[in-house]
């Protein structure tokens, strides 16, 4: 439990579960902890990943409905990842969570930190 919010919808890495998820791709445990703790308390189903190397696979991204990367990332693997989703005809929104002002990328949107909770939230579901 985190507050009143139980956090069921949380899969971790290499989980098999099936069905429309938020990809989050952070290299801090703690950061990936927290935002699917986050989403689960809005009933967003998460998948968490600690890199976008983990995205790789031909069909990583079957499920992925919106892409949350934490800045940490690099900028080419964002913009190899959006391009394969592109190529898969997948219309996933990416959000790219930054310290500091981001490189434009077609389909991403950058969210400067510290995000608010209900930014990213509003960013999330109209994704869905």
């Amino acid at each position: 439990m985190i507050g009143s919010c139980r956090t069921t919808g949380h899969v971790g890495p290499g989980a098999t579960a099936a069905g429309p998820s938020v990809f989050i791709v952070a290299e801090d445990e703690a950061v990936r902890d927290s935002l699917a703790a986050l989403l689960d308390c809005h009933g967003l189903p998460t998948r968490s990943f600690s890199s976008l190397a983990m995205l790789r696979a031909p069909d990583a991204l079957k499920y992925c409905r919106c892409l949350v990367v934490d800045d940490q990332q690099g900028d080419l693997a964002i913009e190899q990842i959006r391009e394969r989703l592109v190529s898969h005809a997948q219309d996933t929104q990416v959000a790219l969570l930054s310290n500091a002002p981001a490189k434009a990328c077609p389909g991403v949107v950058v969210l400067e930190k510290p995000v608010l909770a209900r930014g990213l939230i509003r960013f999330i579901t109209r994704s869905l």
